[in-house]
């Protein structure tokens, strides 16, 4: 199933900025290794308890959800181990103001300095190497290989590691099998209000697609 949030790309399409600029993402240790994160996982946590999001004093539109969050796997789990928001500091000597990056997470967390994420149930795209194809928006550049870690309740299920010509022809074979599903076709009629024709958004939903299965078609 496609989570619930998919429904914020379409935004993306009709111009309004969330994810207009790309953006600074994630981090996640997989194998002794911290790699970049194409997805954020505590953005559901956060829709769940909207009064633990963090409130930075300083935001930029390279980061719209206002939070660096550091994920780890550890022992075939996903956990989250830190979050961090850029504060404004100020600097009297030098009339001027500065910022740091701050640690959250126990607020976040409800005192807990660490959490197993079991709320979540995904794939978690992981890029890495050059970038093969730059694009100035959210996670859709392209970059020399990938991990594909599907999660589910927190537990890791399935690995793939892959170049970017078999992890773009992953996309796509993911993608057509989605379109032979009923929830695809409610989904084209429920954003019929956009105005846009099926073959628009289905050319658009193939860039972001990915970023939001559930699981492994």
């Amino acid at each position: 199933m496609i989570k619930k949030y998919l429904l914020l790309i379409l935004f993306i399409f009709h111009g309004i900025s969330l994810f207009a600029t790309a953006q600074s993402p994630d981090k996640i240790i997989y194998n002794g290794r911290e790699y970049n994160l194409n997805v954020n996982p505590m953005e559901i946590y956060f829709n769940n308890f909207p009064e633990r999001r963090p409130q930075p004093s300083l935001r930029s539109t390279a980061l719209w959800r206002g939070y660096n969050a550091t994920f780890e796997i550890i022992q075939n789990e996903l956990w989250i181990i830190d979050i961090k928001i850029e504060v404004q500091t100020s600097n009297t000597e030098a009339r001027r103001f500065t910022s740091e990056w701050v640690s959250v997470i126990n607020e976040c967390l409800n005192g807990n300095s660490r959490m197993k994420v079991n709320w979540y149930n995904g794939l978690l795209v992981i890029p890495y190497g050059e970038i093969i194809n730059y694009v100035h928006m959210g996670y859709a550049s392209t970059y020399e290989n990938y991990f594909i870690l599907e999660i589910h309740n927190g537990n890791l299920m399935r690995e793939l590691n892959m170049d970017y010509r078999q992890f773009l022809e992953f996309r796509e074979d993911q993608f057509e099998s989605y379109k032979r599903t009923e929830e695809y076709r409610l989904f084209i009629e429920r954003n019929r209000i956009f105005n846009e024709t099926e073959e628009e958004i289905e050319n658009f939903l193939r860039i972001f697609f990915i970023d939001y299965l559930e699981r492994i078609y």
